[in-house]
């Protein structure tokens, strides 16, 4: 399970083995609290993050997927890329200025390794 600080806009960034493209993130939402999963931003790309993105400086290229949500107990919340992206990080992002807490039991990324 993954559970953040109570803070604005919480997020988890993933560092891939290796160089991929990925097309789908799922996401097993938490058995309790599950409505607190909502204004979800799903980024692949490059960049490490040293703390998460202002809503106002999201890169449009790098969004994978969005979920309004929210979510329910113990919801599979399954996320498709608009289209296949390249990346070495996958990040997951509340869009939510009001501290809220991020958090879920595990998430599963598809994808291709590249060269």
């Amino acid at each position: 399970m993954f559970h953040t600080r109570k803070e604005a806009n919480p997020w988890l960034q993933v560092k891939l083995k290796k160089h991929s493209e990925v097309h789908q993130v799922i996401i097993y939402n938490r058995r309790t609290h599950g409505e607190r999963m909502k204004n979800v931003q799903v980024m692949v790309g490059f960049t490490k993050f040293h703390q998460g993105i202002n809503i106002d400086d999201l890169n449009p290229d790098e969004i994978c997927a969005r979920y309004v949500g929210p979510g329910g107990d113990g919801e599979l919340i399954m996320l498709n890329c608009t289209k296949p992206m390249k990346g070495d990080y996958v990040s997951i992002q509340l869009m939510q200025k009001t501290p809220t807490y991020l958090n879920f039991n595990e998430i599963i990324i598809f994808g291709h390794a590249g060269k």
